[in-house]
């Protein structure tokens, strides 16, 4: 028989029924797993491997690389827009050491900026087209002389 006193409830003496039983976790479930941010689930997607053709080839490889190729494609095409964001992401990505990086030729930016003033000239020429449908001719009407 057991004694009274091991039987008492009370603070720190949760009821024997509803003790954990040894080998069992008081929470089964676990911790609710964290959502991912926007950037994870990005890299988590474009770092899967996809299957595309590539001339008679097949070639099975990352959907970053895939992402790469199509815009690299696009730009050697004569798509300004995909070159800007070609040249532009490959700025921006750091390398894997300091060493790889190296300063701009001369002729490199004599490139980038033609590059560029070409998109200006080929934006204003757009907006000055835009402008000149927008702002049609209208008739000036003469005010009332009421006296």
């Amino acid at each position: 028989m057991t004694n009274k006193s091991d039987r008492t409830v009370g603070y720190k003496r949760p009821p024997v029924a509803t003790q954990f039983k040894p080998g069992h976790s008081g929470n089964p479930s676990g911790r609710p797993k964290q959502n991912k941010s926007l950037i994870d689930e990005l890299d988590d997607e474009l770092s899967e491997l996809t299957c595309f053709r590539e001339g008679d080839a097949e070639i099975e490889t990352s959907k970053w690389r895939k992402l790469v190729k199509t815009v690299y494609r696009a730009g050697s095409d004569g798509n300004v827009r995909a070159a800007l964001a070609l040249i532009s992401l490959s700025l921006k990505t750091p390398r894997d050491s300091d060493k790889q990086a190296e300063q701009a030729t001369p002729a490199d930016v004599e490139i980038i900026d033609d590059l560029i003033d070409r998109e200006i000239r080929r934006r204003a020429e757009s907006s000055k087209a835009t402008d000149d449908q927008q702002s049609k001719p209208t008739s000036e009407k003469e005010p009332n002389d009421a006296k």
